[in-house]
């Protein structure tokens, strides 16, 4: 396995549950009300598009560092399945081999998703909309503070839990995967922290900003030196959901005794309902 492969296949985020909470510094606004005002925003807006939302959008992935690459691709659930996903960049021109192994990729987490019993897995357009607040029901107490205030932002702390950042690699079967990834939720991490931005005057959650406070070893193979994630949301459309539109990454360490360093940036965009 080679490192763009650990950073680019191994590294999954789940933003959908965070929980700040009402111990505050010196403010010349209310943080509590601002942050109740948030949350009824997104319960709004989730409750207005149902659970069963579809939209069309397009991803662009730039990846700098070690092996530089450019992905771009378009998603359609109106579309057969067949034609979903569709990848424009990189062309067979551009690179041949990336181009290959990035659907490759994509053609494995079809046959994944197939085999799965019960509840569908949830597709890309849904998988980057922001549902909840909360952790595990309602808002712990403990958990988070009110940090600062900059400008027209409100910054809490908020603990991000070891099934925030989830790392699995081909040594993992799936099933270990999933026992992991049940095992680790809201378990508290002393290598992560994380914060938390709402707007004052739209009463609305910007950011999450997820970073490593020191080094950590998500598999055993791989050892994470530095760690960076700023996640930017923003409403689909007018009323819409609150969406991931770019996401920042950098990531430094070592992983089957070679180092890597590597940053990316993904944005989202062209949302169009379904």
């Amino acid at each position: 396995m080679t490192p763009t492969r650990i950073f680019l296949t191994v590294l999954t985020c789940f933003f959908t549950s965070v929980s700040p909470h009402n111990t505050f510094a010196q403010s010349a606004s209310d943080p509590q009300a601002i942050l109740q005002a948030a949350k009824d925003d997104l319960t709004a807006r989730n409750a207005a598009i149902g659970p069963d939302l579809r939209f069309a959008f397009t991803g662009k992935v730039l990846v700098s560092g070690d092996e530089p690459l450019t992905i771009e691709y378009t998603f359609d659930p109106a579309k057969p399945l067949a034609e979903q996903w569709g990848l424009v960049h990189p062309s067979e021109e551009e690179n041949a081999k990336a181009r290959a192994d990035i659907i490759k990729d994509h053609e494995k987490q079809l046959r994944k998703a197939a085999k799965k019993e019960g509840e569908p897995e949830k597709g890309p357009d849904q998988q980057l909309i922001l549902r909840s607040f909360k952790r595990d029901g309602e808002m712990a107490k403990d958990e988070t503070l009110f940090l600062r205030e900059e400008g027209d932002e409100l910054i809490f702390s908020f603990d991000p839990g070891a099934g925030s950042i989830s790392f699995s690699g081909d040594g993992d079967s799936e099933d270990k995967g999933k026992k992991k990834k049940k095992n680790q939720k809201n378990q508290k991490v002393d290598y992560l922290a994380g914060e938390i931005g709402i707007s004052k005057s739209a009463k609305q959650i910007l950011w999450m900003h997820v970073y490593a406070t020191k080094s950590f070893k998500p598999v055993v193979v791989a050892k994470v030196k530095n760690f960076d994630m700023m996640v930017h949301f923003a409403s689909a459309w007018d009323g819409g959901p609150l969406v991931t539109v770019r996401q920042e990454v950098t990531v430094s360490g070592s992983a089957m005794f070679r180092k890597f360093n590597q940053q990316s940036t993904t944005t989202n965009s062209g949302f169009k309902k379904r």
